[in-house]
């Protein structure tokens, strides 16, 4: 009993730690997919009883979600451009609560028979965004910014995205490919002007590949090594781009901004109009170690040793400074049931000081975000 409270805790742990966590359920006609975020969770359900094409899959979905954040605003309000960067932490951070929800559908376009699911898929949602902001003094609520007192944001958002990437449930090896591309619309129309004025247009693209480097023989401790890269670009442009659509890269499945995705540096710095990042990494996994567990089947975990290179750009946004990032770095990996993951890096900033000047920077969390 102790040994099953043990591996319960650490999985609760894992869960309200994990920045980006995503799996979906299939059951008959219903599909479930749920996705934890730092201290909070997104939930949807979706439909598959029809098809609007033969043979394709047609996905009828709700969602929601809720979570809490701690958000940074990196820009100084007593400058008479409120684009320059602050030169210190002093009143950077405030406390975000969020919710969201939304409608849309799925369509299968090209069948990927390997998975017996759909390689090519459109995607049309609706998406509703409420964000508070918790404050005393800081530096965010001293500007003139239209949603600095909260935010309600409505958006139409369309995506088109090709999947082939296979995972050995084994060993854990990754090969082929994830690309999509996503436009945002939020238009004023939208009752966006409500609180916190919203008017903008975001256009997101993203493309990963896994290379399989080696598999290690069957009585070796180590399971195989393989190489991933993601490259992401994300702009946006309009009249009123509120801090939510600037600090985050993505419009379905957001990142914490440019500076969340360059390890080692500041998340959410570096807000820009267009952002761009390419993350690699070889990845060395060992083999399942098996555990007692109170769940059906046999559960396990499995460590990895990581090394990783980051390279981040940022563009202008109102008279805000461009830049080029970069970053380095190693760390361990655990995962549990190669689900639930958490890891531990020391990365090495390259290009651009951090706020706080530091050279090594312990980064810890999940962090498989490619």
């Amino acid at each position: 009993m102790t040994r099953k409270l043990f591996f319960l805790f650490i999985l609760l742990t894992l869960l309200l730690t994990a920045p980006v966590y995503a799996t979906m359920y299939s059951s008959g006609d219903i599909v479930i997919m749920t996705n934890l975020t730092t201290w909070g969770m997104n939930f949807g359900i979706g439909y598959k009883g029809f098809s609007l094409l033969e043979k394709r899959d047609t996905i009828l979905w709700l969602f929601a979600g809720a979570r809490v954040t701690d958000l940074y605003y990196f820009r100084d309000a007593n400058d008479d451009n409120l684009d320059i960067e602050v030169s210190d932490y002093d009143g950077l951070m405030f406390w975000s609560p969020h919710i969201n929800w939304g409608a849309g559908f799925s369509q299968g376009l090209v069948d990927d028979p390997r998975k017996n699911s759909d390689l090519v898929y459109f995607s049309i949602f609706y998406k509703g965004v409420r964000e508070w902001y918790l404050h005393d003094h800081d530096t965010f609520f001293d500007t003139d910014r239209p949603d600095r007192h909260g935010l309600l944001q409505n958006s139409l958002i369309f995506e088109l995205a090709m999947d082939s990437v296979l995972k050995d449930r084994e060993s854990g090896m990754r090969r082929g490919f994830f690309t999509n591309a996503t436009f945002e619309y939020a238009p004023n129309a939208f009752f966006n002007s409500y609180l916190g004025d919203a008017d903008f247009r975001k256009y997101y693209a993203q493309f990963k590949f896994f290379i399989p480097m080696h598999e290690f023989a069957p009585e070796s401790k180590f399971a195989c090594v393989y190489f991933g890269n993601s490259s992401m670009a994300d702009y946006v442009e309009g009249s009123e781009i509120p801090i939510y659509a600037r600090h985050h890269i993505g419009s379905l499945n957001v990142y914490s901004g440019l500076g969340g995705l360059i390890r080692g540096y500041e998340s959410y710095r570096f807000d820009s109009g267009l952002k761009l990042a390419n993350r690699s990494e070889i990845r060395l996994l060992m083999k399942k170690i098996p555990i007692e567990s109170m769940f059906r089947g046999s559960a396990f975990l499995r460590f990895s040793g990581i090394t990783f290179f980051d390279m981040g750009y940022y563009g202008l946004l109102d008279g805000a400074d461009d830049g080029f990032i970069c970053s380095c770095g190693a760390g361990i990996l655990i995962s549990f049931m190669d689900i639930i993951s958490i890891s531990g890096y020391m990365a090495f900033p390259l290009a651009e000081e951090r706020l706080d000047r530091k050279r090594v920077v312990p980064v810890l969390g999940f962090s498989f975000k490619f």
